[in-house]
């Protein structure tokens, strides 16, 4: 929004694989047409939409990436057509392997051992944000989580690319470490791994259950949630109560 009263031309492309859904997107969409926002409609595997669109040198202001189960398979396709400063809105489904109940599972989706945890929506949160943040460095690009968060069904997380690598980025990815006997916690980055420190067990004699490689930064932009639900308010956007709660709630939990 460049200036209060003013939205930029929108266009959409959208893509269901699902063809039985095709027509009740079609619906929704020509509601869009009736207020001047264009849209195409494709009925196509993501992959092919991806590589068509990286190939043609079309870039997305915003991707909101939908799908059951990991969708971790095309972090890199949807990194490659993600304009700078552009959104990625990842959803998924997968809540078994990042909660350590799949430890299998979690090696082939995310390279990364997954412990149980009390805390495991947030550990598998930060499973997630780990891959998108090394498919990005892999890109030579950084990453700005902007909210991430879950029900326990699924995990939505929110992050702006950056053109490049902020300074201090790599010290985000690394292990947590937390002892089953007495649930003392211990982080390590990457860049400084070494051997973990005692826990509080007598004579430290605990076992340490370690996660990762995982992402150790803030969840959470507040000025971006802040900046939210102010052009939520400025422009007549309805928010429903229990989103504003949430977002209210993130605000305080960076």
């Amino acid at each position: 929004i460049a200036r209060k009263g003013y939205l930029p031309p929108l266009e959409l492309l959208v893509n269901d694989a699902n063809y039985e859904r095709v027509e009740l997107i079609r619906r929704n969409l020509n509601q869009l047409s009736e207020i001047g926002i264009s849209w195409q409609l494709r009925n196509d595997f993501a992959e092919a939409i991806l590589c068509k669109a990286f190939l043609e040198r079309c870039f997305f202001n915003l991707i909101d990436l939908d799908c059951f189960g990991s969708p971790n398979s095309l972090i890199q396709p949807v990194l490659q057509v993600l304009a700078f400063d552009g959104v990625l809105m990842l959803s998924s489904t997968d809540g078994r392997s990042p909660t350590g109940h799949d430890r299998q599972g979690a090696i082939r989706s995310f390279a990364a051992a997954a412990r149980t945890h009390p805390a495991s929506w947030e550990i598998a949160l930060r499973l997630k944000l780990a891959v998108v943040a090394r498919q990005s460095c892999l890109l030579g690009h950084g990453l700005e989580p902007l909210t991430c968060f879950s029900d326990g069904r699924t995990f939505r997380i929110y992050v702006r690319l950056k053109r490049k690598i902020h300074l201090g980025q790599e010290s985000f990815l690394g292990f947590l470490a937390r002892c089953e006997s007495c649930g003392t916690q211990s982080t390590q980055s990457l860049l400084t791994l070494k051997g973990w420190p005692k826990c509080d067990c007598d004579q430290g004699s605990g076992l340490w259950a370690v996660t990762g490689p995982l992402w150790l930064g803030p969840l959470q932009s507040p000025s971006e949630i802040v900046h939210l639900m102010r052009v939520a308010d400025d422009f007549n956007i309805p928010i429903a109560n229990e989103t504003r709660r949430l977002l209210e709630r993130l605000n305080a939990d960076p």
